[in-house]
């Protein structure tokens, strides 16, 4: 049996070159009739020297499925171009611009391949060219951001896709990972894409108004989001344990009045702040 996946996993990999732009067929096959042995291989056989093979089948599955995902929403908006009448609709960003660098920075992740970026911020001046250790690709309202280290640092960056200007491999570069950044964990405590890696998660308390005391009861704010109070005037007291970033932070301005952040105090200083400063907007 152990012979037998290993074969099965060697001509999968080498023979049928999954990587390449022609694997669609292998991939579907995987898929359909591939499943049921690797996952008995996985439980039986744990400690294998085809274990690190299987990962990465499945993290090369993920991202194909990811990928084709966004080709039917693609396909989708063209479609309701042509026919007008149509019953499910996808949000959507028209004038989203880096999505032609999705596959380019895949690759480079999955190769483990160095980086040359040219990447201007909204708040810089001017561009920067540097050296970028990718490590994962994240999707968050519609924008693409991409996580990894700088050369000669091991802070953690998430540098949105439609401010990269170019691209290239840094062919004479070595690739350092960071031991810090586990991506099966880092979004847990977090509402967007901001968080250092030396942040650590607070409790923030806010009480909502009866008007959008249901909406944030059905909708949560954080996966950790509890109820802690609900009062006879309809209104109701959450709390959720997050790292403080400025996602968050747009997340409870949105509401405007309808919520009031009970702590932490610099959470409540931070609204007191921008309401005083908003109201001046309209006088």
């Amino acid at each position: 049996m152990r012979q037998a996946c290993d074969i099965w996993i060697f001509e999968l990999l080498h023979n049928n070159n999954i990587n390449s732009k022609n694997s669609k067929p292998q991939v579907f096959y995987l898929i359909r009739h591939g499943t049921d042995i690797v996952f008995l291989y996985c439980f039986v056989y744990p400690h294998s020297e085809s274990f690190h093979l299987l990962s990465e089948i499945f993290l090369l599955l993920y991202t194909r499925i990811h990928l084709l995902y966004e080709k039917i929403r693609l396909f989708l908006f063209f479609f309701r171009l042509i026919f007008a009448d149509f019953t499910i609709d996808f949000e959507k960003n028209n004038s989203l611009t880096g999505l032609n660098y999705l596959n380019d920075l895949y690759q480079a992740i999955l190769n483990q391949q160095p980086l040359s970026l040219k990447y201007r911020s909204f708040k810089a001046r001017s561009a920067a060219t540097f050296v970028f250790y990718p490590y994962l690709l994240k999707e968050y309202r519609n924008r693409w951001f991409v996580f990894g280290s700088k050369k000669n640092t091991r802070m953690l960056y998430n540098l949105a896709l439609d401010r990269i200007l170019e691209l290239a491999p840094a062919k004479d570069e070595p690739y350092y990972g960071n031991s810090n950044f586990d991506p099966s964990t880092f979004f847990d405590d977090i509402v967007g894409v901001t968080k250092g890696i030396n942040q650590h998660p607070e409790e923030v308390r806010f009480w909502v108004n009866p008007e959008h005391a249901p909406y944030v009861l059905t909708k949560p704010i954080h996966k950790s989001q509890h109820l802690i109070e609900q009062r006879e005037d309809g209104s109701m007291v959450f709390q959720i344990t997050v790292v403080i970033n400025h996602e968050l932070q747009r997340e409870i301005l949105g509401f405007g009045d309808g919520i009031r952040v009970l702590y932490p105090a610099s959470l409540v200083r931070f609204m007191k702040s921008k309401f005083r400063s908003g109201s001046q907007l309209y006088t």
